[in-house]
């Protein structure tokens, strides 16, 4: 008697090849052109251009930062080490950083290709859901955006996680388990939307992988707690899967769900990790601020929404502004649609398994970011379909091959369909992708699609500031405050504006007014020191630094200019060397000693408390760090200083 054969893993052929090439040439086509875009306003500040930490790169200190910090509201540190790894790499290049996002979604295509062909053994229907998750509009945010590295980098892992956890059920060793849960784990700390992937490993064991066990008498589709897996291949009783991996033995559901359990241990510590750094970071909205039957009627329209974008395409935006109140017939035709969808999913579980899994994995892995837990201000972000939107594709790809099945001499027609969207998709694609280029085409847009937000108007009053068109970006910041009057921050932008312009008064009561909102704001109390330095009062800019630094005792801009006024001053009642030299070298280190106007600073505190060997080696070190990045101005200010010190004399800077 001949045994069960165990799949050995699908034929590897000339078409596959020539498929993963084909997605390969694709996305490059298409998103190719970041490689001339910019870094935009919005997070990537937080997370590249303004984070001294980050540009220092990949550091002792900053490993160990990264795994600590819980910083823009998330515990994701290899997302950290990853921005820490660009900057070392390739500085502030942005089309540089923009290119990686994209090798991770090249290499995030390929693999869902792969994974799905070894699951499956269908090669065209694994490669549809491949090209449409590869160059659909709605992923554009997620590739095109730096800061939203942690989608990218999250979704290589999760992929990965499929497929070690596909190769696991092929040959059940610890050794394939352990893997898959080291997967797992480093892609909750990429991101931890993975919080849902032990779920979707569980449907998957439903369809494809044809695991889990059903009662002999029972040919309804209902599951069964059986014994916990005799490990025997399917028997002719049962029902066989209509597609799957050959010769998978079949396993009890509660020996299944005991499989899942240190799954799902590590995605409840990530949700914990999650909820404590959002609530920290105070990104987590009160229930009061946005009621639960608000929150609920958002979540349905999203997931509505959604699908919509995802057949249709249109009006995408950064930023959706959130909506309090939807019309009733809307809702309710939302409602409909979700118990619709849900209904024709129980009702194909059996002979359209894939029905199934689809729609129960776009329903699940949307939920830490539907709304009900309320993380920000936007009502729904593009970039939260990333890997939700696998599910209805693997829907369109096997309904596609059902229909052509029932209706043969349709397939044609079928096909051209299936290449149409794809084609569709391409071309959209790659008009979307050019809006990405700056901030102001960005939010230009967002405005041009959207009722318009608080946020938008801001970011875009940014982008404008940094393209140095001063004015109309205070028209922006005026009009986002007509939206928003408690915005605080845009008090303290409007108070950079004034001071870069001079006008040290008006900065000063923009920076106070933005204070008297919210007394901890620890950066609008370093523009407001700023201000009053360049107005002669170094005595306030002091203590100013102080509250700011008590708010946030690692802010590098706060103990740099602290330690510059210490060190420099020419009222001997400011001056303190020893304190001078704490602060400059705490911002020092904090950056990886990387950055020459710090090192500058550090020399002249080295200098002021008489270690003018310390103070010589410091300066020299901060000049040729400013020549290799091209700030020849800053390069001769530390020579000449450099000459001072070694004439035993400290720096003075003569007060205004």
């Amino acid at each position: 008697m001949m045994k069960p054969a165990v799949m050995s893993g699908p034929v590897w052929t000339r078409w596959d090849l020539i498929i993963c090439l084909a997605l390969f040439g694709m996305i490059a086509a298409v998103f190719w052109q970041v490689r001339y875009h910019e870094f935009i306003t919005y997070d990537d500040p937080n997370y590249v251009t303004e984070n001294l930490r980050v540009q220092a790169g990949l550091t002792k200190a900053n490993l160990a930062w990264a795994f600590r910090t819980t910083s823009e509201s998330n515990w994701h540190p290899l997302t950290w080490l990853s921005h820490m790894l660009d900057c070392q790499w390739f500085g502030l290049d942005a089309g540089k950083h923009h290119l990686v996002n994209v090798v991770f979604h090249i290499l995030n295509s390929l693999l869902l290709f792969v994974v799905f062909k070894k699951m499956t053994g269908a090669r065209w229907p694994s490669a549809f859901v491949a090209a449409l998750f590869a160059l659909h509009p709605l992923h554009v945010e997620s590739v095109a955006w730096v800061s939203e590295r942690k989608d990218v980098l999250s979704a290589f892992f999760w992929i990965l996680t499929m497929w070690a956890y596909v190769c696991y059920v092929e040959r059940p060793v610890l050794g394939r388990y352990l893997f898959a849960l080291l997967l797992l784990a480093l892609g909750l700390m990429s991101k931890p939307m993975l919080v849902t992937l032990p779920c979707v490993l569980f449907l998957l064991d439903f369809w494809p992988l044809g695991r889990i066990r059903f009662t002999a008498r029972d040919s309804s589709g209902r599951l069964s707690f059986g014994s916990r897996g005799s490990g025997k291949a399917v028997q002719p009783s049962e029902p066989k899967p209509p597609s799957g991996m050959p010769g998978l033995p079949t396993v009890a559901v509660g020996r299944l769900l005991l499989e899942k359990v240190p799954f799902l241990a590590l995605a409840g510590i990530s949700c914990a990790a999650t909820y404590w750094a959002q609530k920290k970071g105070e990104a987590v909205v009160a229930v009061a601020a946005v009621p639960m039957d608000q929150r609920f009627t958002n979540a349905i329209i999203s997931y509505a929404r959604y699908a919509g974008k995802m057949i249709w395409p249109e009006s995408l935006s950064v930023f959706y502004p959130y909506v309090r109140t939807w019309p009733a017939w809307q809702v309710l035709g939302a409602l409909l649609l979700l118990i619709g969808a849900t209904w024709l999913a129980i009702w194909g579980r059996r002979n359209h398994r894939y029905l199934a899994v689809g729609w129960f994995w776009y329903l699940g892995t949307l939920v830490p970011v539907i709304g009900l837990i309320q993380a920000g201000a936007q009502s729904m972000a593009d970039r939260y379909t990333y890997i939700p939107l696998i599910g209805l594709f693997v829907m369109m790809a096997w309904g596609i091959v059902d229909l052509s099945s029932r209706w043969p001499q349709k397939k044609f027609a079928f096909t051209t369909l299936a290449l149409a969207g794809v084609s569709g998709c391409l071309v959209l694609t790659l008009f979307q992708v050019p809006f990405w280029k700056n901030s102001v085409s960005l939010f230009e847009h967002a405005l041009s699609v959207t009722s318009g937000s608080a946020t938008i108007h801001f970011n875009l009053g940014y982008g404008l500031l940094d393209k140095g068109r001063p004015e109309e970006a205070r028209a922006q910041f005026a009009a986002g405050l007509q939206r928003d009057p408690r915005a605080y921050w845009v008090d303290a932008k409007m108070g950079d504006i004034l001071t870069g312009q001079g006008k040290f008064d008006e900065a000063v009561a923009k920076y106070s007014e933005a204070l008297k909102l919210r007394p901890d704001f620890a950066e609008a109390h370093t523009g407001l020191a700023l201000a009053l330095s360049a107005q002669g009062r170094s005595r306030e800019a002091l203590a100013q630094y102080e509250e700011a630094l008590r708010v946030k005792p690692q802010l590098v801009l706060a103990l740099n200019n602290r330690a510059w006024i210490l060190a420099t001053h020419e009222d001997a009642t400011l001056r303190n060397g020893p304190e001078a030299v704490r602060c400059a070298e705490l911002a020092c280190e904090l950056t990886g000693r990387k950055q020459p106007f710090l090192l500058g600073t550090l020399a002249a505190a080295y200098a002021e408390a008489g270690q003018f060997s310390e103070a010589v080696t410091t300066a020299q070190r901060a000049a040729e760090l400013a020549l290799a990045t091209g700030q020849k101005d800053l390069a001769l200010t530390n020579q000449k200083l450099m000459e001072s010190y070694r004439a035993g004399k400290p720096y003075r800077e003569k007060a205004l």
